[in-house]
């Protein structure tokens, strides 16, 4: 419940942020983008990205900002490379241990037979 209620919310901030960004000119775009990244909000990067696509006049500003979504995307992906291999590397360590117990506990069972 609580997770809907965010996502709502999420949904909310970046369509009424989508709706402000259309008036805004796409030179200034790029300048949120910067600032977003920045700050690391990523539902109003997405906002920026959207309406920044939509753009007929993009053209002259598609190479800067490419470059800083792309930087931005890469740096997100990296943090959850680093989580995974974390996780991963629990998932071994449990794995390792839960296969010791069972084998310890299937030879203590077997020595009762």
């Amino acid at each position: 419940m609580v997770e809907q209620r965010m996502h709502e919310n999420d949904e909310k901030v970046q369509s009424d942020f989508s709706v402000l960004l259309k008036e805004v000119p796409t030179k200034d775009l790029v300048d949120y983008l910067r600032y977003l990244i920045e700050v690391d909000d990523p539902i109003r990067v997405q906002s920026v990205r959207e309406v920044f696509a939509a753009r007929k006049d993009r053209q002259a500003y598609d190479v800067t900002f490419s470059g800083m979504l792309a930087k931005f995307v890469l740096s997100e992906f990296g943090e959850l490379r680093e989580r995974l291999g974390r996780i991963c590397h629990a998932a071994h360590k449990v794995d390792s241990r839960v296969t010791d117990l069972f084998c310890a506990n299937g030879v203590a069972h077997r020595s009762h037979l």
